[in-house]
């Protein structure tokens, strides 16, 4: 999308408040650094991502590697490990992937067969129960929501890499349970209250995300 365009969206409005809002928290609450800087940057890759932006992924690939740190200092382990060996890698691949398959300014999607979709959900269940044998002995108290947000954000990266438009969905859910994930944090660390503003933000901008991927389908499906 072209950037003076992308400047009039309210949509930008919201992520720069965002942006002020998370800032000042972090001070008034404390909050370490390597909390909130990944967040900060975050504000606008949510923005890109929201708006079908390939180059979402560059940034929001370099980003993983301090969004790894900061999940250690709050015992997301999962998170942590899928920010260093899916996220980073998968959303470079991404961009180069996106890259090759753009027609017009736009990437062209495709869809999961019903049988990709039965996989989908068969390889969702046995991630998770390979990520609680691994982590259930490190005794974090986040373990079922870190495990769930973390296979669906490896299932979410990998149909975004492989342009299936369902990643868009999955990406949402992936969402409501992050929030849901924050909220416990908070509740044991009010510092942490910068990742729910983050996590609702993230919300709008995956609703939008959503819209505009069924949009893009739509406009393919007609010209077919």
């Amino acid at each position: 999308m072209n950037i003076k365009k992308m400047l009039k969206l309210p949509l930008t409005w919201i992520a720069t408040a965002m942006l002020v809002c998370i800032i000042v928290c972090g001070i008034i609450f404390k909050t370490h650094p390597i909390k909130v800087i990944p967040l900060c940057i975050s504000c606008f890759v949510m923005l890109m991502q929201a708006n079908v932006n390939r180059y979402a992924f560059l940034l929001g690939g370099l980003n993983s590697i301090i969004y790894a740190a900061s999940a250690v200092s709050m015992q997301l382990y999962a998170n942590a490990l899928y920010c260093l060996i899916v996220s980073f890698p998968l959303q470079i691949f991404t961009l180069i992937n996106w890259q090759r398959n753009t027609r017009g300014g736009r990437t062209e999607t495709q869809k999961l067969s019903a049988k990709g979709r039965l996989l989908g959900v068969g390889i969702i269940i046995s991630l998770w129960i390979v990520l609680y044998l691994i982590f259930s002995g490190l005794d974090s108290p986040y373990i079922v929501l870190d495990n769930t947000v973390s296979v669906l954000g490896i299932i979410t990266t990998i149909l975004c890499l492989l342009r299936y438009s369902e990643y868009a969905i999955l990406q949402l859910v992936g969402g409501c349970f992050s929030l849901a994930t924050y909220i416990q944090l908070t509740a044991d660390d009010i510092s942490n209250v910068v990742w729910i503003i983050f996590t609702g933000y993230s919300l709008v901008c995956n609703i939008v995300s959503f819209i505009n991927m069924n949009r893009q389908s739509k406009l393919k499906e007609k010209a077919l």
